[in-house]
């Protein structure tokens, strides 16, 4: 149970962010906070979990009570027993270095026996399938697969409250599902679950009340069945976006003149992270021709961040060439033409207010200036001007580096992630800047976000494995019998407004494939060059299932059969034994493990 009444301002600001903003929320309800960017939801959280007033500072009048218990005078930790809190940026609650340390750090700051603890880690990875992510640096993680770690730790505690911001910010299709999952396991389990959250869609079966809030208030609470029935035209004015992705269209775009010439181009790249055994990118290849706008989709920690820094020559390759406007470069010469604007947006700014960082670098002539003012108050920034960056929410921010890459004078632009954190209008915002781009840039974005993918891009760059599998214009991604590959026609399968039925265990690491294999693990049937021997791991019963080009839907003994559905369950054990008896080696069969489709 939560009940709370707050007013707060921020220190550092003129206005207080939240004004009178109160509710409960009895025990066992999910209730999502959804509105525009900076109207207060994650400062509600803060408040909440007494971030503010004993971490942020400024002027707090209200009160809370967890489960009954005033939380006024609670140390942080007596309040993390009470409550656990997800951050949107998972970095700033890692404790540690090691991702299984990170998930028993607050077991043991609690004093649980450390036999106890040990079970209660191992069970975190094991129920959620992410056996992959034990033992690993959390800083070699990508960001969506640190959120999970994040979220693993807050489930381990075990509290009767939980705190959620932006959960799915850095998440793809299948770690969003695997979320949902977490969700609704803790509210059979009776647990009082408050997000804030942009990314509805995946929550219709979870909420049962969406509190809508604007301007540091809340402007009205509906129900789930309520907030369901709502226009498009409702759900612009409350600042929300889909809560059915089937309701998703490709919009007609101006097309590129088919005499467009190159303007970037990689070639069989290959990259490796320090000492590591076998590349995490490999035979990298795909083309972007001059003013256009390309989407680069894929997994968490499939590479899709790492042949981004890679263009704009922040990594130096293991092999191959990357091309600008058909001349080979190397990394001091792509940095002096493309810029790349991190996820991570606070990494870039440098002076002490909106408005400097967008003049920053560049000559503030009257003409510059008109321009820069239109472009806030497009943004819906202008108000922000005088404020220091770091004070921004984190959509605020997104939306500040994206103005940045707008008035940038490199011609070639990689955004990574710049929609996180973007309520309905923002979203739309920044679709339009990104538009009005290509007219002076060539553009690449990295996104986990099939609505801005749809909305900007002329084509799609599928990644998989580490490497380019297929490309795709936009229209043809939201067909599926235009679609070649086996890993992009089971995407589209996944995707939500089909019905999401993952195709478990395609696996996001180029290390974890048998050697040579772009596919892989997958049967050797008539491939029998493949080296590595393939773990079967149980995944619902055993099931697997081969994606070699061209029989990918033919039916073997325990495979999983395309979108007809389940075609044989077996045990690991009774797959292992049918091999064995038709005189086939164990690993001959694709091991589809447990990471689902992702996108």
């Amino acid at each position: 149970m939560i009940d709370f009444e707050f007013e707060f301002q921020y220190a550092e600001t003129k206005l207080p962010i939240l004004r009178q903003v109160g509710g409960g929320i009895p025990a066992g309800r999910c209730v999502v906070l959804c509105g525009g960017s900076g109207c207060g939801k994650s400062t509600l959280l803060r408040c909440i979990n007494e971030l503010i007033p004993q971490f942020y500072e400024g002027e707090l009048k209200g009160f809370c009570r967890l489960n009954g218990q005033d939380t006024a005078g609670l140390r942080i930790g007596e309040i993390g027993e009470l409550a656990a809190s997800v951050f949107q940026d998972p970095r700033s609650q890692f404790f540690t270095v090691n991702s299984s340390n990170e998930v028993a750090f607050g077991l043991e700051n609690h004093g649980l026996p450390q036999d106890k603890i040990r079970r209660r880690v191992d069970e975190a990875f094991r129920i959620f399938h992410l056996e992959r992510l034990k033992d690993r640096n959390v800083y070699e993680l990508s960001s969506g697969e640190r959120q999970l770690i994040s979220i693993l730790s807050a489930w381990a505690m075990d509290t009767d409250i939980f705190l959620l911001d932006e959960p799915t910010a850095n998440l793809d299709f299948a770690a969003t599902q695997q979320l949902k999952e977490i969700l609704l396991a803790l509210k059979r389990q009776g647990k009082t679950l408050l997000l804030s959250e942009h990314r509805l869609y995946y929550l219709t079966d979870i909420a049962d009340e969406y509190w809508a809030m604007a301007d540091g208030e809340i402007k009205g609470k509906y129900t789930a069945a309520e907030a369901k029935a709502f226009s498009v035209e409702r759900r612009q004015t409350l600042s929300l976006r889909t809560l059915d992705l089937a309701e998703i269209t490709v919009p007609e775009k101006e097309p590129l003149p088919k005499t467009a010439p190159t303007a970037h181009a990689v070639s069989d790249v290959r990259y490796t992270y320090g000492r590591k055994a076998g590349d995490t990118l490999s035979g990298v290849s795909f083309s972007i021709r001059e003013h256009e706008i390309v989407g680069l989709v894929g997994a968490n920690g499939c590479g899709k961040t790492t042949i981004g820094k890679l263009i704009a020559g922040l990594y130096r390759p293991s092999g191959g060439r990357i091309m600008l406007f058909g001349k080979p470069q190397n990394p001091k010469q792509l940095q002096k033409q493309v810029l790349f604007i991190l996820q991570e947006a606070e990494f870039q700014f440098f002076t002490n207010s909106v408005l400097h960082e967008l003049q920053y670098g560049h000559a503030v002539t009257p003409e510059f200036e008109a321009k820069t003012e239109a472009l806030l108050k497009s943004m819906d920034m202008w108000d922000c001007r005088d404020r220091h960056p770091f004070s921004l929410s984190g959509g605020q921010m997104q939306r500040l580096a994206l103005m940045m890459a707008y008035l940038s004078d490199k011609p070639i632009v990689i955004l990574d992630e710049p929609t996180a954190g973007q309520d309905a209008e923002s979203l739309e915002r920044c679709a339009a800047l990104i538009r009005e781009m290509r007219k002076e840039k060539t553009v690449l974005i990295i996104t986990h976000d099939l609505e801005l993918a749809l909305k900007t891009a002329d084509k799609i760059v599928v990644f998989y494995a580490g490497t380019a599998v297929e490309e795709a214009d936009t229209v043809d991604f939201n067909r599926e019998a235009a679609l070649r590959h086996p890993y992009t026609r089971a995407l589209f399968r996944a995707m939500p407004e089909h019905g999401f039925a993952p195709e478990p265990g395609i696996q996001p690491y180029v290390r974890d494939l048998p050697e040579g294999c772009p596919y892989g693990p997958r049967c050797p049937k008539y491939k029998t060059e493949c080296s590595k021997e393939v773990s079967y791991v149980p995944y619902q019963g055993g099931l697997v299932r081969c994606i070699c080009p061209g029989d990918e839907n033919e039916i073997l003994p325990g495979i999983l059969s395309g979108p007809a559905g389940l075609k044989g369950q077996m045990t690991s054990e009774q797959i292992t034994s049918e091999q064995m008896a038709s005189g086939q080696r164990s690993g001959e069969y694709n091991a589809w493990g447990k990471e689902g489709v992702s996108l």
